[in-house]
């Protein structure tokens, strides 16, 4: 009797044991390792015990809750870090193209034009402050824009202009169409002419070789709409790549791999905005045929999406 009895304690004080390893010791082991993993820097850490109705649930629950945010941040400052990448690019690109061009001989022949090159750089060297400054806070969907009244056809003017400093228009003929006349319309100006950078770059990055057009258009629709086409002779897209790019605004893999520079992010923030003032962007696309991206805008903004006072 006295052998049943002490195998009975011990299978009691097993059982015991099993249940606190089980519910007290695991858990804890389980929460302290999870919490060495990601104080090392990993990422898409997540605790199971988040489902059990105890402290140690909570515990984890406060745990994954504190580990999303951690890596949503993360993701932010890599979203701000891409944006400074692609959009710082263009006008650092114009203005050491209009740099070199200072050094043409027949520079010291014209003073207009050089006096001209002069006051462009310095125009490009102001908005790069101005830029920094809306790189580091995203555009999200609570973008709204900075209205004011412009002419957009001056403006195209001047995007592609400077666009034809940079190295990687140098073998392309940039055409332009439909900006004889001014085209007064409401808008975030200083969003808006990233918008038409960022189409202008795609178009000529995404149109390798020697001599492809590259057609900026503008054009005035029914139901006081204006549209700014980008058109190219480059590689093209099919039908499901496009939505993919148009989807997600992300970049094709066989376009990556042919080493075209770019991180998929401009593309986004081009829809982002456009969305913002009212307006769409449409694409078409044929392999090997080329693309059009067409930005459309309403000539008036209307009150809802502009910022209040207060912001």
């Amino acid at each position: 009797n006295a052998l049943i009895a002490s195998l009975a304690v011990l299978l009691v004080i097993g059982a015991a044991a099993y249940l606190l390893a089980k519910n007290f010791v695991a858990p804890i082991t389980a929460m302290n390792a999870a919490a060495r993993r990601f104080a090392k820097g990993e990422r898409g850490i997540r605790l199971a015990e988040a489902h059990r109705d105890d402290e140690f649930g909570e515990l984890a629950t406060q745990f994954n809750a504190m580990v999303e945010e951690s890596d949503r941040q993360e993701k932010i400052q890599q979203g701000i870090r891409r944006n400074i990448v692609h959009d710082l690019k263009t006008p650092v690109t114009v203005i050491k193209g209009m740099g070199e061009t200072l050094t043409f001989p027949e520079m010291a022949e014209d003073p207009t034009w050089r006096d001209e090159m002069v006051r462009a750089i310095v125009e490009q060297s102001d908005r790069l402050l101005d830029d920094l400054k809306d790189i580091l806070q995203p555009i999200d969907t609570n973008y709204r824009p900075d209205v004011e009244e412009f002419d957009l056809s001056l403006l195209i003017e001047r995007v592609v202009k400077s666009e034809k400093h940079t190295s990687r228009a140098a073998d392309h003929l940039l055409v332009i169409e439909g900006t004889e006349a001014p085209v007064m319309i409401q808008g975030d100006r200083r969003k808006l002419r990233r918008v038409y950078e960022n189409l202008l770059s795609n178009a000529i990055k995404y149109s390798p070789g020697t001599g492809k057009r590259v057609i900026v258009s503008l054009q005035k629709r029914e139901g006081d709409e204006v549209a700014i086409s980008f058109q190219d002779e480059g590689l093209g897209m099919d039908a499901e790549q496009l939505r993919s790019v148009l989807g997600s605004g992300g970049r094709i893999e066989s376009h990556a791999q042919m080493g075209i520079e770019g991180t998929g992010f401009g593309l986004d923030s081009v829809q982002t905005v456009l969305r913002a003032h009212g307006g769409t962007l449409e694409a078409i696309s044929q392999p090997n045929q080329g693309s059009t991206f067409t930005a459309v805008l309403p000539i008036r903004i209307t009150a809802a999406t502009t910022k209040s006072p207060r912001q």
